[in-house]
């Protein structure tokens, strides 16, 4: 074999290697936040170990374009004693979903975390956030902290429906120009991302 074969053979035996591990497959689950009521599921009833990437279903948004939890108690403050939670602690420690969370997380090390925000009932706010810069640098900025506050991976966008709105009725608020303003709400918070250390 001639020294051009060798590493003609070499250099497609590294591409196939690279692309079956971008291949990988990707097990994504959405946690419910609303879950811990009627069905009494917690997010540490998830099997971590099996799931690459967990989103929290939902951040929601404010008109001002921030963003926060939807439900307070599920979300950081319910206590679950039986997984370590104390029904006393006067500190600022994080409790609920979130909390259960990250002690999960701690376990399962490859298993990234991360909130959704919007979703089918509450993506009313998108459009009138991403029509203005302050609204899309509000947001990215507000939401950059809060996933980092949180102590999670990653953030998904979950608008539930640009330009269209959707088939509720009424539909979600929406607008035409929500296809242009969407890939700028975008890069805004990926320049919030690019200030991190």
């Amino acid at each position: 074999m001639t020294m051009i074969a060798k590493s003609a053979l070499a250099a497609l035996v590294v591409a196939m290697t690279s692309s079956v591990e971008a291949a990988k497959l990707k097990n994504v689950v959405y946690y419910m936040e609303w879950a811990i009521y009627g069905r009494k599921f917690g997010i540490f009833d998830l099997d971590w170990d099996k799931i690459t990437h967990i989103n929290y279903a939902f951040g929601k948004p404010s008109p001002d374009g921030t963003v926060g939890v939807d439900d307070g108690y599920a979300a950081v403050q319910n206590r679950f004693p039986g997984r370590g939670d104390s029904w006393n602690d006067q500190g600022n420690n994080l409790y609920g979903n979130f909390g259960q969370g990250f002690k999960q997380k701690q376990k399962a090390r490859g298993t990234k975390f991360g909130l959704s925000i919007g979703g089918w009932t509450l993506s009313d706010k998108f459009s009138s956030i991403a029509s203005t810069e302050t609204g899309r640098r509000t947001f990215a900025k507000s939401s950059v902290k809060l996933m980092l506050d949180l102590g999670l991976d990653f953030l998904d966008i979950d608008w539930e429906y640009p330009v269209e709105g959707g088939n509720d009725s009424p539909p979600v608020p929406h607008h035409p120009d929500d296809i242009k303003n969407y890939v700028l709400l975008l890069s805004a918070i990926r320049d919030e991302f690019k200030t991190l250390p």
